[in-house]
């Protein structure tokens, strides 16, 4: 049995098929919905179980998903999206020097809008002034994103106030709490800098951070 997909695909197609199913379902009938050897299925079960989700298995009932992990994965970030612009594809680090940098280097390598940066920790992180930006894993998020807006320049500092109120109505919406703005784009919660957006322009391309 073969299968079009490459081996990224097959991966997020065997978990989107695990995430939906509600009782654990077979090797075999999720190689034949997919189109792919049971042999093929077992390896991205086991690739998944090594990224951290919390896979079930037994011989006789199947798989079952019982957890994802608390990472921005590329399965976890893309699954989430419904955005016409920012779909990928997703670049995932443990670390990283500097979502930033690496974001304008790809933008510069002529990546496409929506191309998204994500690290679990930063080495390098810089904020305004060339400041260092503390970066530790597991308490924050660290993503860049490459857009290429059709703006004049003069226009292009709009997509960092832009950014902020965005960030700031996703927060709401998720935490219920609604952090203010030090325009033009740090974020403030109980008096404290709690992130910050950070576009760097290169010709018509932007590597916009969080």
């Amino acid at each position: 049995m073969s299968t079009t997909r490459n081996p990224e695909q097959a991966l997020a197609a065997v978990l989107q098929v695990l995430r939906g199913a509600r009782d654990p379902i077979s090797g075999e009938r999720l190689a034949g919905q997919l189109g792919l050897s049971r042999a093929a299925v077992w390896k991205r079960v086991h690739r998944l179980k090594a990224l951290g989700y919390a896979i079930e298995g037994s011989p006789r009932r199947g798989y079952r998903l019982l957890g994802v992990p608390d990472k921005l994965l590329p399965e976890e970030v893309l699954q989430g999206l419904t955005t016409r612009v920012l779909t990928g594809p997703v670049h995932h680090f443990e670390t990283l020097d500097s979502t930033n940098n690496y974001a304008k280097e790809l933008a510069a390598r002529e990546a496409p809008e929506g191309t998204v940066v994500i690290a679990e920790t930063q080495t390098g992180g810089r904020g305004r002034m060339g400041r260092d930006w503390n970066s530790p894993p597991g308490v924050g998020l660290y993503v860049s994103v490459v857009l290429r807006p059709m703006l004049p320049p003069m226009e292009l500092p709009q997509i960092t106030l832009t950014a902020a109120v965005a960030v700031v109505r996703a927060t709401q919406r998720v935490t219920g709490v609604a952090p203010g703005i030090k325009w033009p784009n740090d974020l403030l919660l109980g008096g404290k800098k709690l992130g910050a957006s950070s576009p760097k322009w290169k010709r018509r391309a932007t590597a916009s951070g969080t």
